[in-house]
Parts: structure tokens; C-alpha cells; sequence
């Protein structure tokens, strides 16, 4: 939670690939929602990580801290979601 809203899906991979975390092998699944009619995101994004370790490892990297780009005030909060899993997350968001 917390992201700026001038974030796009792509921008937002790229800070978590920069950080370290793979696509497919760290997590597998990400959705970033999107106000289409002014081209910003929500605020929020859904990343399903494949080990615990990894969430972990998240929350440890980006819990508290600016994202790079914008040159926003917001610091990042994450939380558990209340939908976990790949199959049970594509099922809701696709």
C-alpha cells in the first residue's frame, strides 16, 4: 500500500527485478490496479510470492521506505493479503 500513483506495472517490476526479486521464480503472481480514466494506479498492488521466505524478504526491503521514482513523500506499507495463493489470486483478478 502507500505506492505513488504515477506507478506504472512496468515501472513497478522494474524497482522489484532492480531489487533483486525475479519474476516466476521469487513471485508469481502481480496485479497493480489502475484508474484508466486518469492513468494512475490505485495505490496498491497484489504480489503472490512463492515461499514465505521471500514475502518476508519483501516486507524487510520495502516496509517504511520512499519508492525511487517520483520523488514522493509516501512510505510503502505491506500486508499480508486476505487471498493467498496463485491459482486462488488469478481466479478473483482475471
Amino acid at each position: 500500500r502507500n505506492l505513488p500513483n504515477k506507478y506504472t506495472q512496468v515501472m513497478l517490476l522494474e524497482e522489484l527485478l532492480d531489487s533483486g526479486f525475479r519474476i516466476q521464480v521469487d513471485f508469481d503472481f502481480f496485479y497493480l490496479p489502475m484508474d484508466h480514466s486518469n492513468a494512475a494506479n490505485l495505490g496498491y498492488c497484489f504480489i503472490n510470492f512463492v515461499e514465505t521466505a521471500m514475502a518476508n524478504a519483501f516486507a524487510a526491503a520495502f516496509q517504511g521506505k520512499k519508492m525511487r521514482r517520483f520523488n514522493s513523500n509516501k512510505t510503502v506499507v505491506v500486508m499480508p493479503a486476505s487471498i493467498q495463493g496463485y491459482e486462488r489470486n488469478y481466479a478473483y483478478y482475471s
